[in-house]
């Protein structure tokens, strides 16, 4: 949309994993949301989750750096898209969201972070 510029994954927000949920926006309707994030050594050997959250039919898309698909969901929990990538090495990913048909707007929130299987919760 024309208040933010992250609407190509060459343009994608820069975000880093964090527990925390990130809000944002489709607007227009035909609007997408990129997003990459830097995954270091230090998660080699984890799932990395990204997962959206509100009322939003989206579709959510996994790419590299370079462009290469890697995976996609849509309607994990409800019509929230979920993904877990494993991590083999460091890696620059880049998910794309967007809505599902695309003739919707609104709010939705972001969780980008571990998925833990132990009881292990420190970063």
């Amino acid at each position: 949309d024309w208040a933010e510029n992250n609407d190509t994954r060459r343009t994608a927000t820069n975000l880093s994993l964090s527990p925390e949920l990130s809000s944002a926006t489709i607007f227009p309707e035909d609007d997408v949301d990129n997003y990459s994030f830097v995954i270091g050594q230090e998660f080699v050997g984890k799932y990395i989750v990204f997962q959206t959250y509100g009322d939003l039919d989206l579709v959510m898309t996994l790419y590299d750096a370079n462009g290469n698909y890697l995976d996609e969901n849509d309607d994990f929990e409800g019509v929230n898209p979920r993904i877990a990538y494993f991590v083999e090495e460091p890696i620059t990913l880049v998910i794309e969201i967007g809505t599902y048909f695309g003739d919707e707007s609104g709010l939705y929130q972001l969780f980008a972070g571990i998925e833990y299987s132990n009881l292990d919760y420190g970063y």
